[in-house]
């Protein structure tokens, strides 16, 4: 009797065990799935479409590559040199770029978040966006609010950007010495952070490539300083 119920003790044991790891498993639920990959990576594995994407991985792209990611009913697209890690938020996703540029087109209710170093863009509308990123250079940076409005931030500094422009950001780029409050304003610096308008949204997608520009060594020139 003893024995026959050591052994119904240490055979449920084993039944059961499988169970938490199970749980433990299923709870790790896919990001994203890719549509496509094209000299790129998922950490360090080959990228390919068809692949799974899950929290926390960073996805890289050589200077030709290129990787398209679903997330729910939006598209997040990676340019060549770019490197970024993936995040789920509620009702959408949070993209740390580290390099390069990416391009978001949500649909309507779908939230999207851009963080490079202290800058910080969210979407700011619950219709269809779209938004193209660009790390130009060290502190520099591109942003087109394609679709929609877009919600930025640096350090303790707010400012909202309308939808259908192209702007050029310098961060920690204080007015000139000889420039007053006003004329500061009209170009657009306020604090630390300078805005430049380069024109309608149109013109983000001729600046898709400017990145490598930069990366050969012909940095932009600021507007400021024609």
């Amino acid at each position: 009797m003893v024995f026959t119920r050591c052994f119904l003790c240490v055979s449920l044991s084993f039944c059961l065990a499988p169970f938490p790891f199970c749980r433990a498993y299923a709870a790790e639920e896919t990001l994203g799935v890719l549509t496509q990959a094209h000299l790129a990576h998922v950490d360090e594995a080959l990228a390919f479409p068809g692949l799974s994407v899950f929290e926390g991985e960073q996805l890289t792209t050589d200077a030709q590559g290129r990787i398209g990611v679903r997330i729910g009913h939006a598209v997040l697209t990676l340019a060549g040199n770019t490197s970024a890690v993936l995040f789920h938020i509620t009702g959408g996703i949070h993209v740390d770029v580290e390099t390069g540029s990416v391009y978001f087109n949500g649909a309507p209710g779908e939230v999207a978040e851009m963080h490079v170093g202290d800058a910080f863009l969210r979407t700011a509308t619950k219709e269809a966006s779209q938004v193209r990123l660009i790390i130009l250079a060290p502190n520099v940076l591109q942003v087109t609010a394609q679709k929609g409005g877009l919600n930025f931030s640096y350090r303790q500094e707010f400012r909202y950007l309308p939808e259908g422009l192209t702007y050029r950001i310098y961060l920690d780029a204080p007015a000139e010495p000889q420039m007053d409050a006003v004329d500061a304003a009209k170009a657009g610096i306020a604090g630390k952070v300078a805005y430049f308008i380069m024109g309608g949204a149109a013109a983000g997608a001729a600046a898709w490539g400017i990145h490598e520009i930069v990366a050969g060594g012909n940095p932009p020139i600021s507007p400021a300083k024609p």
